[in-house]
């Protein structure tokens, strides 16, 4: 029979009389039941109880409850939670626990991969590249360091944000073309020669720094 909200608000009230912890449950044979723990300072909490392969009861804590759902769950979600493992239950998986624990780790190792290659991409970018560059014009003291910085970021890093983020070693002439076609359509002729020869500066600063150092 399923636990209302006014029961479980009695139940509340009783345990805190009683001052000791009441435990409530529903759901069906074999699939596990929603077990909910009372406590009496008020506290509720929501359990997964499932039988193991061995034979072993276990509680999975599903989360605490909140009549208004903030900061918690309601019973209606809890349900909607319970309902989710006990689907996983009856799909032969018979250590809810141990499967979870997994699946976070599973997951936690694909957020660190998605991580270490964003950052790898990132860090052989185009626009890393060119920050790299504009950072050896500054500490030589080159006074076109700013400038360069300036018509590197207007012409090459916020029109073509994609191009940016591309490793700059997968780049070629072709995809350097739609910038050098963007400067002349808007007729910046003097703007395009400096976009180019700073391009050209970078890639060879690049190749350079294999070989140096102290670049």
């Amino acid at each position: 029979m399923a636990i209302t909200v006014a029961e479980l608000g009695r139940t509340i009230r009783e345990a805190a009389e009683q001052d000791r912890d009441i435990y409530l449950t529903e759901g069906r044979r074999g699939a596990g039941v929603l077990r909910i723990r009372v406590q009496a300072s008020g506290r509720v909490s929501f359990y997964y109880r499932y039988t193991t392969a061995d034979g072993k009861r276990k509680d999975h804590p599903i989360g605490i409850y909140s009549a208004t759902g903030r900061g918690g769950l309601t019973l209606e979600q809890a349900r909607d939670e319970f309902g989710k493992l006990a689907l996983l239950y009856r799909s032969g998986i018979k250590d809810i626990g141990l499967h979870l624990e997994a699946e976070q780790r599973r997951q936690a190792a694909e957020l660190k991969r998605q991580a270490e290659e964003r950052e790898r991409q990132e860090a052989g970018s185009l626009a890393a590249l060119l920050d790299a560059y504009v950072g050896y014009l500054r500490d030589r003291g080159k006074p076109s360091a700013k400038d360069v910085a300036s018509f590197l970021r207007l012409h090459v890093v916020e029109p073509f944000p994609d191009l940016a983020q591309t490793r700059a070693n997968e780049i070629g002439p072709k995809d350097l073309r739609a910038i050098f076609d963007r400067l002349q359509d808007k007729g910046f002729t003097r703007a395009l020669g400096k976009v180019r020869a700073a391009l050209h500066s970078a890639y060879n600063l690049a190749a350079k720094s294999e070989f140096d150092s102290t670049i």
